[in-house]
């Protein structure tokens, strides 16, 4: 039904009531234990219209696990939360820094837009991640927008998802906050060929980006690899051929 195609702003739609249909949310049937963060391959495929930080895609897997375990039906008036504590254990801030961090990652939650085509309808669809987002208590409250909802909650044969460990994935940062849930996608082929082409759009390089080789492996590969295999349960190596 979908797929990644950069487009023209001006020809986008927004999502409306009436997409949702193609979207149907469903019983949560594969729930996963919350240490890990599930999506559907659909999220690593999306149109950012801002390039999202490190953090943006923290607080999301953190919320991965509070949206596939709820054990209320899910719409967009859902409410879930995070406290500034939590978010600190989680993430390794600071308590004493983790309000105004937490504070400042949920707002930019709120402006993020994303961009998907949609094939049969043969147009592409710019929808937002949450919908609302308050404070009180000591909590953030956030509610998901409908499409967000779907690939966050809905997994199947139709809708193939990656789930990956949340701690893992939170103590990455840059090109291997993107480089180790694209290994996690792999992990089950054990050996594996690559492009450099696949590795750039994976990590969102420009194609133009690091021509050379040595250059590529040095400043991207080599150093993001190292801490994947440092930080998390992934063992890798690689090779050129």
């Amino acid at each position: 039904m979908l797929n990644k195609r950069l487009v023209s702003l001006r020809k986008v739609k927004n999502f409306s009531e009436t997409d949702k249909s193609d979207f149907p949310l469903s019983k949560i049937d594969l729930k996963y234990p919350p240490e890990l963060a599930v999506f559907q391959n659909l999220f690593w495929q999306l149109q950012h219209e801002t390039a999202p930080s490190d953090d943006l895609l923290k607080i999301l897997f953190l919320f991965s696990p509070k949206v596939r375990l709820t054990d209320n039906e899910l719409d967009e008036k859902t409410e879930f939360s995070i406290s500034a504590r939590e978010y600190s254990e989680l993430t390794g801030i600071k308590i004493e820094s983790a309000y105004s961090a937490l504070n400042k990652v949920v707002e930019s939650l709120y402006q993020h837009s994303v961009i998907f085509f949609h094939t049969e309808k043969q147009r592409s669809i710019r929808t937002r991640l949450i919908s609302t987002c308050s404070y009180s208590n000591g909590c953030f409250y956030v509610s998901f927008t409908h499409f967000a909802l779907y690939v966050m909650s809905v997994f199947n044969k139709e809708n193939p998802f990656t789930k990956f460990t949340l701690k893992s994935a939170v103590s990455m940062n840059g090109h291997g906050l993107k480089l180790y849930p694209f290994l996690i996608q792999n992990a089950f082929r054990q050996n594996f060929d690559v492009s450099i082409e696949d590795l750039k759009r994976a990590l969102r390089l420009s194609e133009n980006s690091y021509l050379e080789y040595r250059d590529f492996k040095k400043t991207i590969l080599k150093p993001h690899l190292d801490l994947i295999n440092e930080k998390t349960e992934l063992s890798v190596q690689f090779s050129a051929v």
